[in-house]
């Protein structure tokens, strides 16, 4: 029987890059150190660049959306190491922003990178990190991501990323009426500058019809600093520049993002929720426990046992470095799931604390549990 271990001052890094580019960076991250990563598979969205292609559905590259468990004191250094090793300084190559946790506590060392390991790389040139973002999750039905999507892009978003997710709540243990509950979702992240936060977030919510029973659920994360250089259009070679590259060269030109702010000009449009939306923010956390693939369902009935309203689940890769080869050199990465509960911080205490004794005296081992601050979130709520 494990017990869990409190650690503080823990960060989570988070590197979106092209697939095929991903292997190359990820061994340069082991050899310089020794750092694991969680591999989640997503897509990118590009939107043509004619209008008369709006009716052709969107280029979806794919993409490596990797997160690595990092201490705040070195948040700097690694992500600087990130950014040359990835290019992600370079149009289209991809983006980056750190986070940090509330709480983090595992039974396993494997889960706490170490703090003392700098880059034995020198950085050429200082990164000029963003610290004005934020990073907004929607988790909405597949049919109405691609809506959702060129809405949020129109908005001001950098290009979204997407991934599946696997909801799980009270309608699973209602027998039969299991069938009525659509089991598969998809997550739209988009990272997007504070001044064009709430117009995405309202085209989102509109768009994908988040403000109705079963939409789905919308909330941002704060960002401690990043960078974000995604790929938004796909054109001729020779057109010179995207929108979102000539916006970003207006903001160097303009000492900012503040010429943006939408909030002076006259709007028409539907208003942010509407009747039967719930906004709140403030005290609300982002929950998240990482346990191996075969407890996924367990730990999910248990949280919901204990209060959560619902859950969602994605299914990741733990990739092991090379520390962690048996005597043939073979490496195993471990399959595991990633559950995600947004609640109100009392409530996420007490699941956090009841997980971890639920998992100590079942012997369910390999387990991380961590919070974050959340900033909004939206969602329908019945009226009462």
């Amino acid at each position: 029987m494990t017990s869990f271990h409190e650690y503080n001052n823990i960060s989570i890094v988070t590197a979106i890059i092209p697939q095929h580019r991903a292997q190359a960076i990820l061994k340069k991250i082991y050899d310089n150190y020794g750092y694991t990563a969680l591999q989640f598979d997503a897509r990118g969205t590009l939107a043509h660049d004619r209008w008369y292609q709006a009716f052709i559905p969107m280029v979806n590259p794919e993409n490596e959306y990797l997160q690595f468990i990092v201490s705040s004191d070195n948040v700097d250094d690694f992500m600087s190491y990130l950014v040359g090793v990835a290019q992600l300084h370079l149009p289209g190559a991809g983006g980056a922003y750190s986070t940090p946790c509330l709480s983090y506590a595992s039974d396993s060392e494997k889960f706490v990178n170490r703090s003392d390991v700098v880059s034995k790389d020198i950085v050429e040139q200082p990164i000029n990190f963003k610290k004005n973002l934020s990073v907004v999750f929607a988790l909405i039905q597949s049919g109405r991501t691609e809506p959702a999507i060129r809405a949020a892009m129109q908005a001001g978003s950098h290009g979204p990323i997407v991934y599946y997710a696997e909801g799980r709540g009270t309608r699973d243990r209602m027998g039969w009426l299991k069938i009525t509950k659509k089991p598969y979702e998809e997550v739209i992240m988009t990272m997007v500058d504070k001044v064009d936060k709430d117009s995405v977030i309202d085209a989102i919510v509109n768009a994908g019809n988040i403000n109705v029973p079963g939409g789905g659920i919308l909330y941002d994360l704060p960002v401690s600093k990043g960078i974000v250089n995604f790929p938004t259009s796909m054109g001729k070679r020779s057109a010179l520049a995207t929108t979102h590259q000539v916006v970003a060269a207006l903001d160097e030109l303009m000492g900012g993002s503040d010429w943006r702010d939408r909030r002076a000009l006259a709007r028409d449009d539907k208003q942010l929720g509407g009747e039967g939306s719930s906004t709140n923010g403030g005290n609300t956390c982002l929950l998240r426990i990482l346990v191996p693939r075969k407890y996924v369902h367990t730990i999910m009935d248990a949280a919901i046992e204990f209060g959560a309203p619902g859950t969602n689940v994605t299914y990741v890769k733990k990739l092991a470095s090379h520390a962690d080869a048996d005597e043939s050199g073979f490496i195993m990465h471990e399959e595991m799931g990633f559950i995600r509960m947004v609640l109100p911080q009392s409530l996420s205490i007490k699941i956090r604390d009841n997980l971890k004794y639920y998992c100590t005296e079942h012997d369910i081992n390999n387990v991380l549990i961590c919070e974050l601050a959340v900033n909004k979130v939206i969602r329908y709520r019945s009226e009462q």
